[in-house]
């Protein structure tokens, strides 16, 4: 063994351990990001759609998928018109909205 060889190995060591630790805490990072702007997307909508409480809709929020452990539906509309449906999703850029289709 030659001088310091039991150093540096554990030098080595050290810093691979420092690399995982901070790809974690990036990929961390850009979870905790994500779900904050999803989040916040999800307040913008409700909000918007409260206006459709004064006319005779119930807004019902974050409501578990029945028979699944995690899975929600963002938003149920509930009311004269029926039921609907909002799956939220905030993404960088806007795309453009698809063309409103009748429910049968």
């Amino acid at each position: 063994m030659t001088a310091g060889g039991s150093a540096s190995r554990r030098a080595q060591d050290a810093r691979r351990q420092e690399r995982l630790l901070r790809e974690q805490w990036q990929a961390a990072r850009r979870q905790a990001l994500r779900w904050e702007a999803a989040s916040e997307g999800e307040q913008r909508v409700a909000a918007q759609l409260l206006v459709l409480t004064e006319r005779g809709w119930r807004l019902l929020v974050d409501r578990r998928w029945p028979g699944t452990r995690s899975a929600n539906v963002d938003m149920l509309l509930v009311g004269p018109g029926g039921v609907c449906s909002s799956a939220t999703d905030s993404r960088p850029s806007t795309p453009a909205a698809p063309a409103p289709q009748a429910l049968t």
